[in-house]
C-alpha cells in the first residue's frame, strides 16, 4: 500500500519538478521519468524470486482470481506468455504517458478554473488511482456474476478489450485537441475526468488480468520466474515509454496522442490474435492445450 502512495505521489510531481524547477528539457525529463517508472517494476523481480522460494504455493502464486487457474502445457504455454508479454510491453509504452507527456500537455492546454479557483494540475494525476479504487469492486462483482452464469469472458479477450479501450481514451483526447484548436478554446478540466474514467476502466481489463494469467499458467517449478517475467515486461515497457515521450516536442499534440492510441490498438489486436490462436490450438489438441479460457 505505502509503496503505491510513494510511486503515484512521485509520478504526479516528477515531470513538473524536472522541467520547471530543475529546468531540464522535456525530452530528457521524459527519459528520466521512464527510467524511474521502469525501476519501480524492476526491484520486485528480485523480491519475488527470493520470496517465492519461501512462501507457500498459494501465496507465491496469488494473482487475479478471475484469471484462469490452470497449469500450462509447458512449451505451448511459455510461447503464449512470451507473446502476451511482448504485446503488454508495447501497450505500456503508451499507457505510461499519463504521468509524462499527458502531464506536460494538461499543464498548459487545459482550462482548470472551477468556482473561482485554479485546480492544481497535479491533482488530476490522482484520478487514475482513485478510479482504480472505485471501479475495481464493481468489475469484480460483474465478473463474478458472469462466471457464476457460465458466461465468463476469456482472459486474453478481456485484455484485448482493455488495450483497445485505453486506445479509445487516447483517441477521444486527440479529437478534443483537434476540435479545441479549430474552435480556439481550451479543453475544460471535466474532460480530464472523463478521460481518466475511460482510461482506468480499460486498464483494469488488461493489467490485473494479465498478472493473474501469468500466475495461473506458471509452471510449478518456475512460478517465481514467470511472475518476474511479467514485472520485467512492465520494466521494459515503462523504460521505452520514456524514450517515446521524448518525441513529444517533435510532433503536434494531437499527432502524438493519436500515435499512443494506435500503439494501444495494435497491442489490443495482437492480444486478440493470440487469443484466437490459442483457441484454435485448443480445438486442434484438446488434450494438451492449456485451458486458458475456462475460468477467465
Amino acid at each position: 500500500m505505502w509503496e503505491k502512495f510513494s510511486f503515484f505521489g512521485m509520478r504526479a510531481l516528477q515531470i513538473y519538478y524536472m522541467t520547471k524547477e530543475l529546468h531540464y528539457t522535456q525530452a530528457f525529463s521524459s527519459i528520466v521519468f521512464g527510467a524511474y517508472a521502469a525501476g519501480v517494476y524492476l526491484t520486485p523481480i528480485f523480491g519475488y524470486i527470493l520470496g517465492g522460494k519461501h512462501l507457500p504455493v498459494e501465496a507465491s502464486r496469488a494473482g487475479d482470481r478471475h484469471a484462469p487457474v490452470a497449469e500450462g502445457d509447458g512449451g505451448g504455454s511459455i510461447r503464449m506468455l512470451v507473446a502476451v508479454a511482448l504485446a503488454v510491453m508495447l501497450f505500456r509504452v503508451a499507457y505510461e504517458q499519463t504521468g509524462n507527456t499527458f502531464a506536460v500537455w494538461a499543464d498548459t492546454a487545459v482550462e482548470r478554473q472551477a468556482f473561482g479557483l485554479t485546480i492544481p494540475v497535479t491533482w488530476f494525476q490522482s484520478l487514475n488511482p482513485m478510479f482504480v479504487f472505485l471501479l475495481s469492486p464493481i468489475l469484480v462483482r460483474v465478473w463474478n456474476r458472469r462466471a457464476a452464469r457460465g458466461r465468463a469472458t476469456p482472459a486474453l479477450e478481456r485484455m484485448s478489450k482493455g488495450a483497445i479501450g485505453v486506445g479509445a481514451a487516447y483517441a477521444m483526447l486527440a479529437a478534443l485537441i483537434v476540435v479545441g484548436g479549430a474552435g480556439g478554446y481550451a479543453i475544460t478540466w471535466l474532460w480530464l475526468i472523463a478521460f481518466f474514467g475511460i482510461f482506468t476502466l480499460a486498464e483494469l481489463y488488461i493489467l490485473p488480468v494479465g498478472l493473474g494469467l501469468f500466475a495461473s499458467l506458471a509452471p510449478k517449478r518456475f512460478a517465481a520466474t514467470t511472475i518476474a517475467a511479467w514485472f520485467f515486461c512492465s520494466f521494459t515497457g515503462n523504460l521505452l515509454s520514456g524514450f517515446a515521450g521524448a518525441l513529444w516536442e517533435l510532433v503536434t499534440p494531437q499527432g502524438f496522442v493519436m500515435l499512443m492510441a494506435g500503439i494501444c490498438t495494435v497491442a489490443g489486436l495482437a492480444l486478440y490474435a493470440i487469443h484466437r490462436a490459442h483457441r484454435s490450438s485448443a480445438v486442434a489438441s484438446p488434450a494438451t492445450a492449456p485451458p486458458v479460457d475456462k475460468q477467465a
